[in-house]
C-alpha cells in the first residue's frame, strides 16, 4: 500500500513493479486463460464481477462502470483482465487513489444521486461528456444495494 512515511516512494516502486510485470503479461492476456474450477461456495459479488466481464465478450458492451465505496468490485473485475475499460466511480478520495493501481481501471470522483434512475442518468451524461463511450454504446453497470463495503450485488446492461 502507499501508506506510511514514504507514500511517493511506495507508489513509484509499485509503478516499476507493474511495468516489469506487463513485460511478462502475454500468457495472461485475456479472461480466456482464467481456469474455471468448481468452487463449493461463490459469493454474490464474485458472481457479479465474473458476469460483468462475460457480458463484454463479443462486443456486447463497450465499458464496465462500477459504483464503489471501497474499490472491492473494481478489484474483483480487474483480476479478470477485461478487454474493455473499467470506469470505477467513487465518492471516496482514498479509494480513488487506491484504484489508480488496478489493471484497466479508470477511477473517477463521483457521488451517487438520490435515486437509481438519477444516478444512471448522471453516469450516462458523464461518460458522454468525457468521451469515454459514444452515444448508443452498451455498458455494464455494477453496484451494491447494501450499505456494507465490498458487497456489490447487482449488474445492469444498459445503453448510453
Amino acid at each position: 500500500s502507499a501508506y506510511g512515511s514514504y507514500p511517493r516512494a511506495s507508489v513509484e516502486t509499485m509503478g516499476r513493479v507493474q511495468s516489469e510485470a506487463r513485460k511478462h503479461y502475454a500468457q495472461f492476456t485475456s479472461f480466456d486463460n482464467v481456469e474455471y474450477e468448481e468452487v463449493p461456495h461463490t459469493t454474490a459479488p464474485e458472481t457479479v464481477a465474473r458476469a460483468a466481464v462475460e457480458a463484454t465478450w463479443g462486443g456486447e458492451a463497450d465499458a464496465i462502470v462500477v459504483m464503489s465505496h471501497s474499490g472491492a468490485m473494481a478489484q474483483r473485475i480487474a483480476k479478470y483482465r477485461p478487454e474493455v475499460p473499467v470506469i470505477a466511480l467513487t465518492p471516496n478520495e482514498s479509494v480513488f487513489y487506491q484504484m489508480c493501481l488496478l489493471y484497466a481501471v479508470l477511477p473517477v470522483h463521483f457521488s451517487a444521486k438520490s435515486t437509481t434512475d438519477e444516478t444512471l442518468a448522471a453516469i450516462r451524461d458523464y461518460l458522454l461528456e468525457k468521451n469515454l463511450v459514444s452515444s448508443g454504446a452498451n455498458i455494464v453497470v455494477c453496484a451494491g444495494t447494501t450499505d456494507l463495503a465490498g458487497l456489490s450485488n447487482s449488474m445492469l446492461l444498459t445503453t448510453v
